[in-house]
């Protein structure tokens, strides 16, 4: 595919093979004090409803609007339409959630857009994209890339007391969502 061919967003970023393996990451994760990684990266407990199996996965933890959502274009976001129980370990803390995955691609286009602005230069790493161009992508650029590659929200609705969501926008994030 040509530069010019090439949609402005793909999935994924050049050089991530030297990237820690997600066993390596959920055993940082799991422990008691997982270390400045946590600030950032949370643990996703949760029953597959097809499958019944147990599944957790290392998520990115992002903050729009005060409150915590997760950014995702993996397969598993399709359990939590219509709203899912869960359980996150964030900050060396397991705790209960309600997780209800965002349908509308006109408000996860627009939320993608915001944490790309939000993040500037780690928003790739952050969110696991590669951006084309010297602009920064637009709207349409990124309702694109919901539609190609299925980008997606979700919201997260915490049950129980804990950590609140991470202050610094621009920590480092060592793995995929």
């Amino acid at each position: 595919m040509s530069p010019a061919e090439r949609p402005v967003i793909e999935l994924g970023r050049p050089g991530d093979e030297g990237l820690p393996d997600n066993e390596a990451v959920i055993a940082a994760l799991s422990a008691p004090t997982p270390g400045p990684m946590a600030q950032r990266l949370l643990l996703l407990h949760f029953t597959g409803r097809r499958t019944g199996r147990a599944f957790t996965i290392p998520v990115g933890a992002h903050t729009l609007d005060e409150s915590l959502v997760l950014a995702t274009s993996g397969t598993w976001r399709h359990n939590f339409a219509g709203g899912g129980d869960a359980e996150l370990t964030w900050l060396g803390e397991r705790r209960a959630a309600r997780l209800d995955l965002v349908t509308d691609p006109v408000r996860v286009a627009n939320g993608y857009l915001r944490l790309i602005r939000l993040y500037g230069p780690a928003a790739q790493r952050r969110l696991d994209l590669t951006i084309h161009g010297d602009q920064p992508p637009t709207t349409a650029d990124l309702r694109d890339a919901v539609a190609r590659y299925g980008l997606s929200l979700i919201d997260v609705r915490l049950l129980t007391p804990g950590p609140s969501a991470p202050a610094d926008p621009v920590a480092p994030e060592r793995t995929r969502a």
